[in-house]
């Protein structure tokens, strides 16, 4: 059985009022990893992802100004 792994993209920290440019990926729910270097897209919240041609796309967010971007994320070994 292919075991996908769950994302978390970005988010916003209320506590100091900004948004995140983290991405963190786990197989099993417990074990989490970053996604590192750091993504190289700018910090935002609630991106629209995909899956697509064995890659994770992450799309636009809330930023300001409102971004409009897509980028695509594969990790190594994820197979």
């Amino acid at each position: 059985m292919l075991s996908l792994p769950i994302w978390i993209i970005g988010g916003f920290s209320n506590r100091k009022s900004l948004n995140c440019a983290e991405a963190w990926y786990t197989k099993d729910g417990a074990t989490w990893q970053q996604l590192l270097p750091k993504p190289p897209w700018s910090p935002r919240h609630e991106p629209t992802c995909y899956v697509f041609d064995d890659s994770l796309w992450v799309v636009a967010g809330n930023s300001w100004p409102l971004m409009n971007d897509v980028w695509r994320v594969s990790v190594a070994g994820d197979r």
